[in-house]
């Protein structure tokens, strides 16, 4: 039996190219229908994630949400939780306060979802304009009531988003976090930094779930296209960047590949 660990977004469902995302739906299922596992590995939080597996009709074995901060098994019963150390948290504070005006929105994440920092108009934002991705960003305005107090106190803080347009300075942003042994900062995508604990990612997941099943190494295969899915693409032999992944991806992985349906090939 050969698990496959797979970032969703721009990995399996490719936004601007049906096409390529009906054939690698169609690929999951044939794995799956071969004796075959598949497990889904997101920066996305897991109700969101299993709906999406959903609608395409595949099925998850397991979930790895929040980019490794959640691990769940498939009726969603919750296996791990990894939450941002309370140490540092008033620095923490201060990064955000002065960066908030500087052209990015501010987000922080709690297991009840989204909550707004600050806002800010985004200028110049790709795919299709900042409008309408405002929403689902900011589900619920800005926390003016509670939002300082969350950074300093929550002892549930998952991670905080910085989310501007391509010419926002993301690595001056996190060059700010060095200097955190708890924290560190990753680009989840082309306009968003993420802060996260320092010992988040998905390949914390995998390994929780390779524990559970006793899964030899060369029977994982790992697929990604982003600079979260590093870990989980250097830890394993069996590791496939997509060819329009970042240059983080696609030096991680042992082989780079068009699409997803391409493992085909190789499995």
């Amino acid at each position: 039996m050969k698990w496959l660990f797979t970032d969703f977004d721009n990995t399996v469902e490719i936004p601007a190219d049906h096409e390529t995302t009906e054939k690698n739906f169609e690929f999951l299922k044939k794995w799956n229908e071969a004796g075959n596992r598949v497990v889904f590995a997101s920066g996305r939080p897991v109700e969101m994630l299993e709906k999406s597996s959903k609608d395409a009709g595949l099925e998850s074995e397991y979930f790895i949400s929040n980019n490794g901060a959640y691990t769940y098994d498939k009726h969603l019963k919750k296996l791990d939780q990894v939450f941002i150390s309370s140490e540092h948290r008033s620095d923490m504070l201060k990064i955000l306060n002065d960066e908030a005006a500087k052209g990015a929105c501010i987000i922080y994440i709690l297991p009840n979802g989204r909550q707004g920092y600050s806002y800010i108009d985004i200028k110049n934002y790709p795919y299709g304009g900042f409008e309408k991705v405002k929403d689902f960003f900011f589900p619920n305005g800005i926390n003016e009531q509670n939002k300082e107090k969350d950074i300093l106190e929550n002892k549930e803080l998952l991670s905080i988003y910085f989310l501007g347009n391509l010419e926002f300075d993301f690595e001056g942003v996190a060059k700010k976090f060095d200097g955190f042994k708890n924290i560190r900062a990753i680009r989840t995508a082309p306009v968003i930094l993420e802060i996260v604990p320092y010992n988040v990612s998905k390949a914390r997941g995998i390994e929780i779930i390779s524990k559970l099943h006793n899964i030899d190494t060369k029977d994982i295969y790992t697929s990604g296209d982003g600079d979260n899915d590093k870990e989980m693409l250097e830890n394993y032999d069996n590791s496939y960047a997509m060819n329009h992944g970042t240059d983080v991806a696609k030096k991680s992985a042992k082989n780079i590949i068009t699409h997803l349906y391409d493992l085909e090939k190789f499995k």
